[in-house]
């Protein structure tokens, strides 16, 4: 083990957002018709974060997670987060199909970036 690890403190902003109630909606549901409404929400999420620089860390369950990094989007990254998870929240529906109940979240974090 060395005294020195390296590596960098990175301040970054972290976004998460998902479907509210998804488990239940889905009991009302058949399962293609779920998974319909599932990858609507994951376009609609995913063209709100790729316009607002975000990286898309990953798609879990119903769930978007994406990460806000100076290098993508300037040291204003917790300003296109908090911007992001306003459009999020105010989606159009696409067709008929509703407005889907999404919760946003921002946690705030450092991580240390290894080199």
């Amino acid at each position: 083990m060395t005294a020195h690890p390296g590596g960098a403190i990175v301040e970054l902003s972290y976004l998460f957002v998902d479907i509210r109630g998804s488990t239940a909606l889905a009991e009302t549901m058949s399962p293609q018709a779920f998974a319909s409404l599932v990858n609507r929400f994951y376009a609609d999420a995913t063209r709100v974060l790729v316009k607002s620089e975000a990286f898309i860390d990953k798609f879990v369950g119903d769930e978007v997670m994406a990460v806000y990094l100076p290098v993508f989007c300037g040291s204003n990254h917790a300003l296109a987060a908090v911007n992001a998870a306003r459009a999020l929240l105010d989606v159009e529906p696409r067709e008929s199909a509703g407005r889907l109940p999404v919760g946003v979240g921002l946690p705030s974090m450092s991580s240390r970036v290894k080199s």
